[in-house]
């Protein structure tokens, strides 16, 4: 039997979408821990003691942004990588930080779910989506 794929924290403050990628990860064999705000994701992640492999998290969050988010949970898991989901791709994200529409961790909304799933297994199997230190912006 295949190990399992891993485990993704998946972060969005609206419920459809949260099931809807929850249910098309675990149906591809991923253990998911999913959270609504920035403070529920840290509360997770801090109550998890095994390796979360992606942090899939939409750019507005209750309680701050994706990019801080994962700045700081990067703090404990630098081998982590990231997918970021936005309708506004292109924009500033947070006021130090800018993504462009071209970076490959960015997923724009609205996706359709292989799109995402295709993403989540090209950056699980590549070494450079890790997020790197933000370039002011």
């Amino acid at each position: 039997m295949p190990p399992t794929p891993g485990t993704i924290l998946l972060v969005d403050d609206e419920v459809s979408v949260r099931e809807s990628v929850r249910a098309a990860l675990q149906g591809c064999g991923y253990t998911v821990l999913d959270a609504a705000t920035y403070e529920d994701a840290l509360r997770i992640d801090e109550q998890h003691h095994g390796e979360i492999v992606l942090l899939i998290t939409d750019i507005a969050l209750p309680g701050n942004n994706g990019y801080e988010l994962a700045a700081q949970i990067f703090t404990v898991r630098p081998n982590m990588k990231v997918i970021f989901v936005s309708g506004q791709a292109g924009r500033e994200l947070c006021k130090f930080y800018y993504m462009p529409e071209t970076d490959p961790r960015l997923l724009n909304k609205p996706f359709e779910m292989e799109e995402l799933l295709q993403r989540v297994r090209s950056t699980l199997g590549s070494g450079d989506a890790q997020m790197s230190q933000a370039n002011g912006g």
